[in-house]
């Protein structure tokens, strides 16, 4: 607490705001998807690509990304394989889709007690920070199976964070 200082603190705000915006979309996701069977791939936040320099400069480049965004049977089935690990993450050429070649895409699954319920990710450049994206997915995906469990009054999940 000594060492906070208030350039860490606006950090600390700023980290905080971006989170729930995050949350705030997260939500209403969850609560448009609720009754749809089979599930359903949302985006948000594609726009976020065009700041990073990499696509802000290269129209081809970031042509291609939006594109990949748009075969959403492609990119389910990718999240759906997902579910069989609680992180992935594929660098570059280990895409299996030709538009996300030059990306990374890191993943986590959300579960209901020992249930995988669906997944989450990140598509950015391969320059990401990866442990801060892992971290910032394991948090959301814990989360989001606690309320799922707090929302059906699941104590069975609850018994084993305990």
């Amino acid at each position: 607490i000594a060492e906070i200082n208030i350039t860490s603190m606006n950090e600390i705000l700023r980290d905080m705001a971006e989170h729930r915006k995050f949350f705030e979309t997260l939500t209403d996701t969850l609560s448009r998807t609720a009754t749809q069977e089979g599930g359903d791939v949302v985006l948000e936040g594609a726009y976020n690509i065009f700041h990073h320099p990499e696509y802000r400069n290269d129209v081809e480049r970031a042509q291609s990304f939006l594109m990949a965004l748009e075969t959403k049977d492609k990119l389910q089935e990718m999240m759906a394989r997902s579910t069989r690990w609680e992180f992935t993450i594929t660098i570059g050429r280990e895409n299996e889709m030709d538009a996300l070649r030059n990306m990374s895409v890191v993943t986590a699954t959300y579960k209901l007690g020992d249930r995988p319920m669906g997944s989450l990710g990140v598509i950015g450049p391969t320059r990401m920070d990866y442990g801060r994206v892992v971290r910032l997915l394991h948090y959301i995906s814990r989360s989001l199976g606690e309320v799922m469990s707090g929302m059906l009054g699941d104590s069975s999940t609850e018994q084993e964070g305990k």
